[in-house]
């Protein structure tokens, strides 16, 4: 079942490995270059074409102002949304 499993994403054109992993962990250390993917984690409730856009905007956007590191176990990039933003996403 693909459900809480993670996919790895690539910033660059936002396409990935095809692979579903167990574990962030997992997914991370399938790739050859993980500070050029992101890690997503497949929720049940699954994810709109916008939310994905959105989610890759968003990330790309994090990595190239503050650097942040989505392949360190030890530092997790939580992303904020104002719900106001979300409307026609997430609601």
């Amino acid at each position: 079942m693909a459900v809480f499993g993670w996919l790895a994403v690539r910033f660059s054109d936002g396409d990935g490995d095809g692979a579903i992993y167990p574990t962030r962990d997992h997914a991370v250390a399938h790739q050859l270059a993980p500070e050029h993917m992101s890690f997503l984690q497949i929720t049940p409730d699954g994810m709109s074409p916008r939310a994905a856009w959105r989610y890759l905007r968003i990330t790309r956007d994090m990595k190239s102002r503050w650097r942040a590191d989505f392949h360190d176990p030890h530092a997790f990039p939580i992303i904020p949304a104002r719900i106001e933003l979300a409307r026609g996403v997430l609601l």
